[in-house]
């Protein structure tokens, strides 16, 4: 297999419905653009790799067909890949999580929890191009009508961010995930700081995806080799970018700075210059900067049980004020038995200037 084209601009949707036999790659590529992959390729690509956490493939099981049946990587040090293709059934659905999970918490069918997640290593992007799925009322709003739509909308924000792929899924149905593949695995809570920031740049460029998909540690994806219930065709994974990116590299791609400090605030260092530098206020991520700020992190330990009303306050119009935004506000507040969410946003609105700076902290 040739070196993997990195010129993303390439990437064609105009294949869609032609077959390989007629020289065209499915719904996705013609053979200058981003190349197609096995499936075992792109599980060993996304393994997880945590000495005690174990990946599963899904299936569809029970009386109701729910995706519950679970299949566990329980031969701790077994190559992801190899497992899963032993594992693999090409005529039916199948699905894998993204998170390694700990081995004692899980069973066939339960476990699969976010609270059970020990480790993440990618980050992905669900972009709907289902002419079905944009049918309905809330379709032009969540998603695309076909994969052209969508492969053009992806071509926009890569174009826009520099954000390339390590690998794009076509899932059989019009649309597409997108895999942001880190070199080792970090964990829970610095992989949600970096899914919430993926969600905030993608509304920025205005690219429509599954947010919840991108920020929920118990996902499940489409597994590439196995078949699309609805239109029997098979998922295919594409590599567009080889190397994995750097924790660097990704956050300087993925945090912006998209707003001026206030100025009754700008005699103070904010929390976005003291973790992320620069002379502006930058829009970042609370739970990002929580790994930095041992005071942020108490504040929110928890769910604010314990918390002072001074401390309180500090972290709410922080929480607010960071890519979270005011539902962050709220969460980081609803231990304390005094919890009450019309008065957090009666005293959020009363607030004032930029997030508190170290020395407040």
């Amino acid at each position: 297999m040739s070196e993997p084209t990195r010129d993303f601009n390439n990437l064609r949707a105009d294949s869609a419905g032609k077959s390989e036999a007629e020289g065209e790659l499915p719904n996705a590529a013609k053979r200058n653009g981003p190349e197609r992959t096995t499936p075992e390729e792109f599980f060993r690509g996304v393994e997880v790799g945590h000495p005690d956490g174990i990946q599963c493939r899904v299936t569809r099981g029970g009386a109701n067909g729910d995706l519950n049946d679970h299949i566990w990587n329980t031969r701790m040090g077994k190559d992801f890949a190899q497992w899963f293709a032993e594992q693999r059934n090409g005529s039916e659905p199948a699905y894998y999580s993204i998170a390694a999970f700990r081995c004692g918490a899980v069973s066939r069918y339960k476990g699969r929890t976010r609270g059970n997640a020990v480790a993440m290593r990618t980050l992905c992007l669900d972009i709907e191009g289902s002419s079905k799925k944009y049918a309905k009322p809330d379709g032009p709003e969540n998603g695309y009508p076909d994969g052209a739509a969508a492969i053009s909308a992806v071509k926009g924000f890569v174009k826009a961010t520099d954000l390339k792929p390590n690998f794009m899924v076509d899932t059989g149905s019009g649309g597409f995930h997108l895999y942001f593949v880190l070199p080792e695995f970090i964990s829970p809570s610095q992989w949600l700081s970096r899914a919430q920031a993926l969600v905030a740049l993608a509304k920025k460029t205005g690219l429509k995806i599954d947010a919840p998909c991108t920020t929920n540690a118990a996902q499940i994806m489409r597994a590439p080799g196995s078949i699309h219930q609805d239109t029997g065709k098979e998922v295919i994974a594409y590599r567009v970018r080889a190397e994995p990116y750097t924790l660097e590299e990704f956050d300087r791609l993925s945090y912006e700075p998209q707003l001026s400090l206030p100025p009754d605030a700008q005699s103070e260092k904010s929390v976005g210059n003291d973790i992320f530098g620069g002379t502006e206020y930058s829009k970042f991520s609370y739970a990002h900067a929580a790994e930095n700020c041992p005071a942020m992190a108490l504040a929110a330990a928890n769910n604010g049980r314990g918390t002072s009303y001074p401390v309180w306050i500090l972290a709410i119009r922080t929480a607010e004020l960071s890519i979270q935004g005011r539902p962050y506000s709220c969460e980081i507040s609803r231990g304390h038995p005094d919890y009450d969410e019309a008065n957090i946003a009666k005293k959020l609105d009363s607030l004032t200037g930029g997030p508190a700076g170290c020395a407040a902290w």
